[in-house]
């Protein structure tokens, strides 16, 4: 008889646990931005992309930018392990090419990494790694590419305008946003027979200490490269160079340079190309290279960091980076 009222006994205070479990709401750790702010990047360039109509044997990148944002740091409650993830805003399809996710227009891809400088774990959709108590992302880039695929329909499509994809801390209380990635503009696809891959180069010069600004040379050393046109049949075409880093009163090749936390400041950058033989020559932004008989055809560029004297006091060190953009034409 003892050992049944024993038995009684723990099966209530079992049951009174349970309840009292049940009836206390699961705490939701909550999270707080402490510096930096909430990003909002605003992709406001105007967007027009010319893949071929053809199937790409293998991803193309038909646009690639980087867009600096700043650092931002959050905390949590009690010590909680929260990482932050991101996402795209739009049902986007994982693609069978690597870290790319198939756009609403069918053939083109699109791929996203921040920060941009981090592992491939932080290509999106990604997660953040560990961040126990404190954590801060620190200033970088945003990569946004744009990548051929597949088959692109005829005619003209749209990746329409608004948030692209976003970061922010999960909690059980709902997201606490970190960054908001929005397209200013639409962006439209239009197929051509003849197509300039990529459409954009990324020139990254190094990094430069007030040592080296001292001295009396003007050049770092030249950075190489090539991006590769190609057409269905023979094709005369045209080549327009331009940058997205507008510099007042610029040299004949000469750019400006990506600006914000960490980038030197009052220099610029001077890009060639290699038309004839092994000769570059300094390019023209804005003026139209005829090429004629175009099948297949790889284009030879370089740049280097160019300072003016009347800058030199004014430098601040740092890294050195600027945007070139090709637009091609059919003749």
């Amino acid at each position: 008889m003892k050992a049944k009222s024993t038995i009684l006994l723990f099966s209530s205070c079992l049951a009174l646990v349970i309840q009292f479990v049940l009836a206390t709401p699961a705490h939701a750790a909550k999270c707080t931005i402490t510096s930096g702010g909430v990003i909002n990047l605003n992709i406001g360039e105007s967007i027009t992309l010319n893949p071929s109509k053809s199937t790409s044997p293998t991803e193309t990148v038909l646009y690639s930018r980087h867009f600096p944002v700043s650092a931002i740091s959050y905390t949590c409650e009690n010590g909680a392990t929260v990482n932050w993830q991101s996402a795209y805003s739009r049902s986007y399809a994982k693609s069978v090419y690597s870290n790319i996710y198939i756009t609403e227009v069918a053939g083109i891809g699109i791929r996203m990494k921040w920060p941009a400088s981090f592992s491939d774990a932080y290509y999106v959709p990604g997660k953040s790694l560990n961040c126990i108590e404190v954590c801060t992302i620190p200033a970088d880039n945003v990569l946004v590419e744009l990548v051929h695929i597949g088959s692109v329909a005829e005619g003209e499509h749209i990746i329409s305008a608004g948030e692209i994809a976003k970061a922010y801390i999960p909690t059980d209380s709902g997201e606490v946003a970190l960054m908001h990635v929005n397209l200013g503009s639409n962006i439209v696809i239009k197929p051509k027979s003849c197509a300039v891959v990529p459409s954009s180069t990324f020139i990254n010069l190094g990094t430069y200490d007030s040592a080296y600004f001292s001295k009396s040379t003007k050049q770092g050393e030249e950075v190489k490269w090539n991006f590769h046109v190609s057409c269905p049949t023979a094709s005369s075409i045209g080549l327009t160079f331009n940058s997205d880093n507008y510099l007042f009163g610029a040299e004949t090749g000469e750019i400006g340079v990506i600006s914000g936390e960490g980038y030197a400041k009052n220099v610029s950058v001077k890009v060639k190309i290699n038309r004839i033989g092994s000769v570059y020559s300094y390019v023209n932004m804005g003026s139209k290279y005829s090429f004629k008989s175009v099948i297949e055809k790889n284009i030879n560029m370089s740049a280097h960091l160019y300072v003016k004297d009347s800058e030199r006091a004014n430098i601040t060190p740092g890294k050195v980076s600027g945007t070139l953009l090709y637009t091609i034409s059919i003749d």
